[in-house]
């Protein structure tokens, strides 16, 4: 009980605030070419396609990040002009669990997404990233399953920044 006293107590309870902290979030969204509020508002999502340029990205984060886009995209696009969804993955990379305990680490989905008309006519483009970063053993619970999560919260900033609609209910 002696080593809870003093300045060794203190660097106990220091240790273990530090095993214990969470990470943030973090997001950016750059338009490249946007389209206006107006032409956004009567858009429909009418297919989706996804590419990942990186090589070192998963196989299956393509078909994840398509269902979470066909899951959440039509509750913020209900316009009646049906539209081409493209993202191009540029980056992915999930959390090491050991570093973020030891030094904290980041998980990150980034992309290019574009509109396009039935015609193949860019109606608006964008670059989003999602990132989450910590440290701790709570930030390594709070990263894990990074695929779903930055997937989901990717398609949820683009109904939010894009299409500017509040978070749609899933």
């Amino acid at each position: 009980m002696k080593y809870l006293n003093g300045t060794y107590g203190l660097w106990m309870v220091a240790g273990v605030v530090m095993l214990l902290t969470a990470g943030c979030q973090t997001n950016s969204v750059k338009t490249l070419n946007g389209a206006d509020q107006a032409k956004l508002s009567s858009l429909s999502l009418n297919k989706i396609e996804v590419e990942l340029s990186q090589p070192t990205a998963p196989l299956e984060l393509k078909s994840v990040l398509e269902q979470k886009l066909k899951e959440i995209l039509p509750g913020c696009m209900k316009g009646n002009v049906p539209v081409l969804v493209r993202v191009r993955v540029d980056n992915y990379k999930e959390q090491n669990g050991a570093m973020t305990v030891l030094v904290g680490d980041h998980s990150e989905l980034t992309g290019k997404l574009s509109l396009h008309d039935l015609a193949g006519n860019e109606l608006g483009e964008y670059y989003l990233t999602e990132r989450t970063g910590g440290g701790g053993l709570i930030a390594v619970a709070s990263m894990s399953d990074a695929q779903q999560k930055l997937t989901a919260r990717y398609a949820e900033r683009v109904c939010s920044d894009v299409f500017g609609q509040k978070k749609p209910a899933r």
